[in-house]
């Protein structure tokens, strides 16, 4: 479950568990008027008690904030106007000094003469209170979030200050003038309300920034620990200094405002530390926001529509040919736009202020070294409370480089008709949805077709494919239809001439497009011929392979040769030549493993690497990897997680060397110190084997060519790491000749996993 969703569960709780508090005060003080109980009516209220009216209010409060997280707004919005009402009404009374016999509706209160007391008894601080909560609650109730969450704000502080009166019995902060107390019934519930109306949505207004700060199980603690402690001193201070010394309700108040201060102080400091560091977050958010629209080549702009006065961003005054420190506003825009856009752009300025929409235009504006250049341009004004146009704010962007591309692309479009005859590139257009295919002349050579009748995809293409490729290309293209590689095509292949039965190389590149349903609906690409190039790469690898087999023997007897003086030098006080030869026994080493790569590689593209199975576990020969990697390189921690002992049919040697490159490679790329794991299992008939390091990583767009032969991913960290790509190259074909399956998950800076899967039973290919 995502983190914001727990927290807005967990504050819609407690948004009905303090609407059920409210309730439950103004029920209690009903009861205590009901059933004629003092203590219920004056509960730690110092002989003030609380009125009918306000009890009611109370109950209509809490139940239209239950009503409200329910869901029915309708029926909760006429408890908040009740609210409203009867709060002016009795505000009313105590300002004019008139009787509107609002505590005698229900229930006359026996306590008090009317003829002898001022009217409006319900205390005019409740009666304000409970006005900031029934607007506060109507607002929300309207989805008024702002406001309302500051109106209750304003309420809870108020209403702290009552309680604390009332559990200090210090008058003077819980009354305001005669005949005002507020009584601790109303006092409590009206906390509950202004908490349950903070808490209703967390994700909305600006509660929605502070919330997830400040509820934090850390600061919770912090608080509490805090608050606790507090507590219990300002007891102590009201108990044992302020009462022994039977002081005036005003030193009383005074003293306990003083130390009030004091120790609130470090929360005031711990609030405004937390601001102090959301300022800072909104700050880096909008410096990340400039860099984004300047790395996409985007100019910010404010316009005030009343001075013509416009803030521009570096990258806005640079779409115009101007630097950072020049002056730029709407009549030099204007004058920047060329005479023939001028009107236009006016124009559509005025129709999106008028209609309220987005301003869009596109336009040609003069740089100040008389170049030329399209500007694109969209924004939006902002009104004032009155409806009034006061400033619009936008983005510009110099599209001259796109449209100049797309002229000559247009340019360019008859060159690639003529290239394409020139270059004999063949092009076929597949139908997916009624199975007809349309190959142009060229196509039907590359497949030794000479009628010019229909061609079918299973009858001509399947068909003309070499038997050795037939396989692996009907797979790619049907894993192809099925969304795969977002339908991106490039394969190569060898075909079979229909008439003339002459073998060619080809290489094929198209797409595969897809209707809204993601059903494949049309298959188009080209073909070319590659023969002559795969001849040359065969003379090349076997060119490769013959250099590779001579410098093996050479390259034996040196090291042979370097071991025997190691030998002889170990006893030695000259370490500048044990060093020496250590190195150069070293470089050797790594000459002897490209060697063996090239001279792997020579033998696998010439078809004469084969599989030979033989039954073996494979937990012992990945510790059998582990062990030799520790005595070579032993600067990483390398760890097998515990798996069943796994008895597979494959190639010992072969399955071997992949181990070896990957768990190599996890090495070279990682730091030192750092951790390497395998992990072996069985995946229903297959054995999944994964290697996991905590180096470097690797880019996206780099996985998926990871395993192409000579590819090496070029970055700062790996420019300074041997090899020419050939290891996961030949992994990948080892693993596939296996009918297994090899890839990577990877981060940039968190490290990288290589599986491969093959099956327990192998055969070869």
């Amino acid at each position: 479950m995502p983190a914001h969703s727990h927290s807005t569960k967990t504050s819609r709780f407690v948004s009905i568990f303090c609407a059920a508090g409210c309730t439950i005060s103004g029920l209690l003080g009903l009861c205590g008027w009901v059933f004629n109980n003092e203590f219920l009516r004056t509960f730690l209220s110092d002989g003030a008690f609380i009125k009918v009216n306000t009890a009611l209010l109370l109950i209509a409060g809490g139940g239209g904030l239950w009503l409200l997280n329910m869901g029915r707004n309708g029926t909760a919005r006429l408890l908040f106007i009740l609210m409203i009402l009867v709060s002016l009404a009795v505000i009313t009374e105590h300002l004019f000094k008139i009787n509107l016999h609002l505590d005698e509706l229900l229930l006359k209160d026996r306590f008090t003469n009317a003829a002898t007391q001022a009217p409006g008894r319900t205390s005019l601080l409740t009666a304000f209170n409970l006005l900031l909560a029934g607007i506060a609650l109507l607002l929300l109730s309207f989805k008024r979030y702002n406001t309302a969450e500051l109106l209750a704000c304003c309420m809870f502080i108020i209403v702290y200050i009552f309680l604390v009166g009332h559990l200090f019995y210090t008058g003077g902060f819980y009354q305001l003038g005669e005949y005002s107390a507020v009584v601790f019934h109303t006092a409590s519930g009206l906390a509950f309300l202004a908490v349950g109306i903070l808490l209703f949505d967390v994700q909305r207004g600006w509660i929605a920034l502070v919330y997830p700060r400040f509820t934090k199980k850390r600061v919770i603690i912090y608080l509490f620990t805090y608050f606790f402690f507090t507590t219990a001193l300002y007891i102590g201070v009201n108990l044992f200094i302020i009462h022994s010394l039977a002081l005036s309700h005003a030193s009383e108040a005074i003293i306990l405002l003083s130390l009030a201060a004091i120790l609130t102080f470090p929360v005031i400091y711990f609030v405004l530390v937390r601001v102090n560091k959301m300022k800072n977050e909104i700050l880096k958010a909008e410096h990340r926001i400039e860099v984004a629209l300047s790395v996409s080549n985007l100019g910010s702009y404010d316009l005030d529509l009343d001075t013509n006065n416009m803030k521009c961003s570096d990258q806005c005054k640079k779409n115009f040919g101007l630097a950072a420190t020049d002056t730029f506003n709407f009549p030099d825009l204007l004058q920047a736009i060329v005479p023939e856009h001028r009107e236009m752009v006016m124009e559509k300025v005025k129709q999106a202020i008028e209609n309220k929409s987005m301003y869009q235009a596109e336009y040609q504006a003069r740089w100040p070294d008389g170049s030329l250049h399209w500007i694109t341009a969209s924004g939006r004004a902002q009104y004032g409370a009155d409806g009034k146009p006061l400033s619009m704010s936008g983005v510009t962007y110099d599209n001259t480089e796109r449209l100049n591309q797309i002229k000559d692309m247009e340019r360019s479009f008859e060159q690639a008709r003529l290239s394409k005859e020139a270059a004999e590139l063949g092009t076929f257009d597949m139908n997916l949805l009624n199975g007809t295919m349309e190959w142009d002349e060229r196509c039907r050579i590359l497949f030794g077709i000479g009628h010019a009748g229909p061609v079918t995809y299973k009858k001509d293409f399947v068909t003309g494919l070499h038997p050795d490729d037939r396989d692996r290309v009907v797979a790619i293209i049907s894993r192809l239809f099925e969304g795969e590689n977002n339908g991106d095509y490039d394969v190569e292949y060898r075909t079979i001439g229909a008439d003339d039965k002459k073998l060619r190389w080809v290489r094929a590149k198209g797409k595969v497009f897809y209707n809204n349903e993601k059903t494949p609906v049309r298959f188009i690409g080209s073909v070319f011929d590659i023969t002559e190039n795969k001849e040359d790469e065969q003379r090349k690898n076997d060119f490769i392979g013959m250099v590779s087999h001579e410098l093996k023997t050479p390259l034996t007897s040196l090291l042979g040769y370097l071991e025997i003086l190691l030998m002889k030098t170990g006893n030695d006080d000259d370490q500048f030549t044990v060093n020496a030869l250590t190195q150069a026994k070293r470089q050797v080493k790594k000459m002897t493993a490209l060697i063996n790569g090239f001279l792997n590689l020579s033998r696998l593209e010439s078809g004469k690497i084969a599989i030979y199975k033989s039954n073996f576990v494979i937990n012992q020969l990945i510790r059998e990897v582990i062990n030799e990697a520790e005595l070579t390189a032993p600067g990483n921690l390398i760890h097998v997680e515990p798996c069943d002992d796994l008895e597979i049919t494959a190639d010992r040697d072969k399955i071997g060397s992949v181990l070896s490159n990957l768990l190599s490679n996890a090495i070279k790329f990682s730091p030192k110190q750092t951790h390497v794991s395998f992990k072996c299992e069985k995946v229903d008939n297959m054995v999944q084997i994964s290697v996991t390091d905590e180096g470097i990583g690797i880019k996206q767009q780099d996985l998926g060519k990871l395993f192409d032969r000579y590819y090496r991913v070029e970055n700062e960290n790996s420019k300074t790491i041997a090899g020419f790509g050939i290891g996961l190259y030949l992994s990948h074909e080892i693993i596939r000749r296996h009918h297994g399956k090899i890839w990577v998950i990877s981060e940039i800076g968190k490290g990288s996993t290589f599986y491969f899967t093959i099956p327990i039973e192998v055969t070869a290919v």
